[in-house]
């Protein structure tokens, strides 16, 4: 009987924002083609920004749950004044400092 509570502890506590995590960021899914602005990098952990001509910000890193882990080739691809095709997840939430992440760079157009 332990051991069932357990197991559904586990389930709650480790299955279930995971699943919920996938939602949402599959349910932010938008594609977008972008001319890039301008681009940085902030902070010690080289969070990587991108600005669209319109002023959208966007960040690219990588994602653990999308199995995303080259964030740096993608934003060293992105040359400002080109246009990109691009594939973004999540919600700009300036509240929590939040922002788009890119997660797929197509060809320039």
């Amino acid at each position: 009987m332990m051991a069932v509570s357990w197991v559904i502890f586990i389930i709650f506590i480790i299955v279930a924002p995971t699943l919920a995590y996938s939602s949402l960021l599959y349910g932010s899914r938008v594609e977008k083609t972008i001319t890039v602005g301008e681009k940085w990098v902030e902070g010690k952990e080289g969070v990587y920004h991108v600005t669209d001509t319109s002023g959208v910000v966007y960040i690219v890193n990588d994602d653990l749950f999308l199995g995303y882990f080259d964030s740096a080739n993608k934003f060293a691809k992105l040359v400002p004044g080109q246009i990109y095709h691009v594939v973004v997840f999540g919600w700009r939430i300036p509240l929590l400092s939040m922002f788009q992440n890119i997660q797929f760079v197509g060809a320039s157009a």
